[in-house]
């Protein structure tokens, strides 16, 4: 039986906010600097899992939504952000135990849209690729978001 990965041991950190709300629900979520910006973890857990004994594919856009999500509100110098659309292409599962890396990549920034791509990947194996748009808004309302 192999040890399970510890995102800590590895320079990764919890992103700030992950233990409330819907977060906490499909987290924790965890972060580093990377050589080509913010990238993202997850540690897949049991109530990640469909019945097969995958990632489930909610889980998993779920995942992009959040990780493409910080990725622009960074880009964005933490302005306020909303998801217009969200595609994901599914190429594998993640299975139990397995950490899943979120590299992300910002394609355009306008005045008042952001646009989005990433792939999910374990290891060197990319397991999903998604692209999306994202509104910036004008709300004053506090949001989650990792701190670099």
């Amino acid at each position: 039986m192999s040890t399970p990965f510890d995102p800590r041991s590895e320079g990764w950190s919890v992103i700030s906010g992950s233990g409330s709300g819907f977060v906490e629900l499909v987290g924790p979520y965890w972060h580093k600097n990377g050589p080509d910006g913010l990238r993202f973890g997850l540690v897949v857990e049991t109530q990640h899992l469909n019945i097969q004994g995958r990632t489930h594919g909610g889980m998993l856009a779920t995942y992009f939504d959040n990780a493409l999500g910080w990725a622009v509100m960074d880009a964005t110098g933490r302005v306020p952000c909303v998801t217009v659309q969200l595609g994901v292409q599914f190429i594998a599962g993640g299975k139990h135990g397995d950490f899943i890396e979120a590299r992300t990549r910002i394609v355009r920034k306008t005045r008042s849209m952001v646009f989005a791509e990433g792939s999910l990947y374990v290891g060197d194996t990319e397991i999903a690729t998604a692209s999306g748009v994202w509104k910036i808004i004008n709300d004053p309302t506090p949001k989650l978001q990792p701190q670099a």
